[in-house]
């Protein structure tokens, strides 16, 4: 079940004021999208179904910003393949970020274990 709390207007404004456009939540009940010529944000309460995952994708990407131009690029192909075709382009771009998510969780799940062996040899 999503915890279905909407965005508050200070928080609005506070993603609008770094140049932002609030789009409402782009077809993902519990999530608050918004645009700007140079990026979009996916916003997500906390306790949303998907949060975890979408976390897990944001710190892959913040560790390893070399995956933020590789993901760019195939987008962009991606777009490119499909153009005229929203549905083609639809699929295919699923099935990009589906790849991203998979690498994402493994990701977290070796950060977790790393932080768990650095604990086991504190205490031993």
């Amino acid at each position: 079940e999503i915890y279905e709390r909407e965005l508050e207007d200070e928080e609005i404004k506070k993603i609008e004021a770094l140049g932002f456009k609030h789009k409402g939540d782009a077809g993902i009940p519990g999530g608050f999208f918004f645009t700007r010529d140079d990026a979009t944000i996916y916003a997500f309460i906390a306790l949303h179904p998907a949060g975890h995952a979408m976390r897990h994708f944001r710190d892959h990407l913040i560790a390893r910003p070399e995956e933020i131009t590789l993901l760019d690029a195939k987008k962009r192909q991606i777009e490119a393949e499909h153009a005229g075709n929203p549905a083609a382009y639809a699929r295919a771009k699923d099935a990009l970020l589906l790849e991203y998510d998979k690498k994402a969780a493994m990701w977290a799940a070796q950060e977790e274990r790393k932080r768990h062996e650095a604990n086991l040899h504190k205490h031993f």
